[in-house]
Formats: C-alpha cells, sequence, structure tokens
C-alpha cells in the first residue's frame, strides 16, 4: 500500500508541474465566485422591519475534534465518537452558520439592508481579535478548521462591499482569514501524508484562495488553484479519484464530497479569468460522469470499490451542493435531476445559500 502511494504521489506531482503556476496577469482585485448586486436583483425580498444581532459567541482559540473512523481505509464510523466530535466542534459550526445566514440576509435584501452585514462582520472581528482557530490543531481539528475558513471566507465575499461604519474592520477581518489561510496552508506542506492529495487537500485549496480573495492575495489564491489541478491531475480514465476509492463503502460518497470543493475552485478561477473547467481535457467532467452515473447504477462503484456503497437514499445538501454553481455554468438534465430534490442548497461550507448566489432567475 505505502509502495502504491509513494508511486501515486511521485506522479501527480509530475503531472501537476507540467500544468505551470495560474497566471500571472489575473484581473486586480481578485474577485468573488458570484455577483451579489445581481444575484440580489433577481432574488431579493424587502428585508424585516426588526432585525436584532445575535450577540457574538466566545472565540474558539484551537480546533480540535475527534477522529470517528475506526479502519484503516477510514469507511467505518464509530458513533460514539462521531457525537463526540460534533459537540466537540459545535462552537465552531455554528459561528460558520450564523456568519452565512447573516451573509445570506444582507444579499437576499431588496432594496439593500446593511444591519445583517455588519452584524457578521461584528461576528467576523470577534473572532479576528482574538486569533481565532490559529493554535495549532489536533487532525480532526484541522479538517473542520478549513472547512469552516472555506464557509466564512465565501461569506465575507458576499458583504465586503457593505458600507462600514468602522473603517478599519474589514482590514482586521481580512488579515485574519490570510492568517487563518497561511495555517492551513502549512499543514499541506508536511510531506508523507496521503491527505496532501485527497479530498482534504482539495478543500484546503478552496479554503485558501476563498481566503486569498478575501484579502487578495495573489499567493494564497494561486496555491488554492493548485489543488484542483492536484485533484484532476489524479483523475483516472474511468473517471474516478484512486483515493477516494480506496474508501471502500464509501468511495461514491467521497467522490460526491471530493466535487464540492473542485467545482467550487473552478468557480474562482472562471470568475478571475482561468479556466479550470477546461483543463487537462476537461477532466473534470469525467469525474462528474462517473458519480452521475454512480449513481444511477451503485453496483459499478460497489464491484470497483470491493464492497456495497453506504449513501443515503436522499442525499444531503453537503454531498450535492456543487450541482447548483455547475449547472448555473453548464446546465444539463441529469444535474436538474439529481438537485430536484433540494429547491434551496444552504452548505456553510460553501458559504451558506449556494442557491441564491448560483441559482438561475
Amino acid at each position: 500500500m505505502r509502495q502504491w502511494l509513494a508511486s501515486l504521489m511521485i506522479g501527480i506531482v509530475a503531472a501537476t508541474a507540467v500544468t505551470g503556476p495560474a497566471r500571472a496577469d489575473l484581473p486586480q482585485p481578485l474577485r468573488a465566485p458570484f455577483d451579489v448586486e445581481a444575484q440580489r436583483a433577481a432574488r431579493g425580498t424587502p428585508a424585516p422591519e426588526d432585525f436584532d444581532c445575535p450577540a457574538p459567541i466566545d472565540a474558539v482559540l484551537r480546533a480540535e475534534g475527534v477522529s470517528f473512523y475506526t479502519d484503516r481505509a477510514h469507511s467505518k464510523v464509530n458513533e460514539d465518537r462521531q457525537r463526540q466530535n460534533k459537540d466537540k466542534i459545535a462552537p465552531m459550526r455554528h459561528f460558520a452558520h450564523i456568519v452565512t445566514k447573516l451573509s445570506d440576509a444582507f444579499v437576499g435584501s431588496q432594496p439593500t439592508d446593511p444591519r445583517p452585514a455588519l452584524c457578521a462582520l461584528q461576528w467576523l472581528d470577534g473572532w479576528a481579535t482574538a486569533g481565532a482557530l490559529l493554535a495549532e490543531p489536533n487532525q480532526q481539528g484541522a479538517y473542520e478548521r478549513e472547512w469552516t475558513l472555506s464557509g466564512i471566507a465565501l461569506a465575507y465575499l458576499k458583504l465586503r462591499g457593505v458600507e462600514d461604519p468602522d473603517a478599519a474592520r474589514k482590514a482586521r477581518v481580512q488579515t485574519w482569514l490570510a492568517d487563518l489561510a497561511r495555517a492551513v496552508h502549512q499543514v499541506y506542506e508536511q510531506p508523507k501524508r496521503s491527505d496532501n492529495f485527497n479530498n482534504h487537500a482539495y478543500w484546503a485549496g478552496l479554503a485558501v484562495a476563498a481566503a486569498g480573495v478575501a484579502d487578495n492575495d495573489q499567493s494564497l489564491f494561486t496555491w488554492g488553484l493548485s489543488k484542483y489541478r492536484l485533484g484532476i491531475a489524479q483523475i483516472s480514465p474511468q473517471g474516478t479519484l484512486p483515493l477516494e476509492m480506496a474508501r471502500r463503502q464509501r468511495a461514491l460518497h467521497y467522490h460526491l464530497f471530493a466535487l464540492t470543493p473542485l467545482v467550487m475552485l473552478a468557480e474562482l478561477g472562471a470568475a478571475n479569468g482561468v479556466d479550470l473547467y477546461g483543463e487537462r481535457n476537461r477532466a473534470l467532467f469525467r469525474l462528474v460522469d462517473r458519480v452521475l452515473d454512480g449513481l444511477d447504477d451503485r453496483d459499478w462503484f460497489a464491484d470497483a470499490a470491493g464492497e456495497p456503497q453506504e449513501l443515503a437514499e436522499k442525499l444531503p445538501v453537503d454531498d450535492i451542493a456543487w450541482v447548483v454553481p455547475l449547472q448555473a455554468r453548464f446546465p444539463s438534465d441529469r444535474l436538474a435531476d439529481l438537485r430536484g430534490d433540494h429547491p434551496t442548497m444552504i452548505s456553510p461550507r460553501l458559504g451558506g445559500n449556494v442557491t441564491l448566489m448560483f441559482g438561475t432567475p
């Protein structure tokens, strides 16, 4: 297994080196993957007269989770430990939930209501001032931190245009997001970690790239996009990701999970003049087609992974939120059918209401 993984890593590094860095002539400032004003015009509704900003919660200085998989393939869940993890990281998830919900309220208001945005900035500034999440996490905490960063950085991109009476507050928030991004970046520079190459690396790329856009930091943005290239370099001729196939009965689930940051990274690239969708002969669509086929016929993944697939009958939003931006850019009946049970998709890891930001009028 170790020899196979080492060979895979060497091949991936060589393959990604061929594509080179992101373009140096990207437009400045770096742009969000959505147009707030256009989406407000299409979907905004009058804001309620009463609005109470919820009191910010205490900052979490160190992200600490509980690992809940029990086997080497990370496919079997210990439910008690999974509950312990949810309890442990509940404040982080609550923080991301509130910030993303407030950002949605700001975007969804027509005429523009600045109150939710200013409230979200108050929450973000409190954690920024405290240096939240900058202490070294444990392994599960590091995963939770990158998911939190991807969500709050994307949420910040929705509200950064609001006029703020505190002229220095946005600068403090942006600096903190960039500091968090550098901390996430460092975790994935450690050698000999399979996580440097699997879905966690793509999520880290999304978190770092989004923070790079928030702080207009080209180096962070470029590093984030490199994780997209790392991912698509691994896509097999059959459209699978080898490290996600190794998750056995959860292989199909983790292919869905990996698609989310890859699609959002492609959207960040498109907003800034980089056609990641077209790279490696549109390799991402090979992965999309394999996943859609797998949802229609799960036996294929069962045979390829060696075990029947564990997947909920009604897929959770976190597994399929990537469909919304992809369908908006590349309409297809298959994508429309997949999102049919979820007319509105809300994912705090993607900044909140994905349908609000990417859905077509």
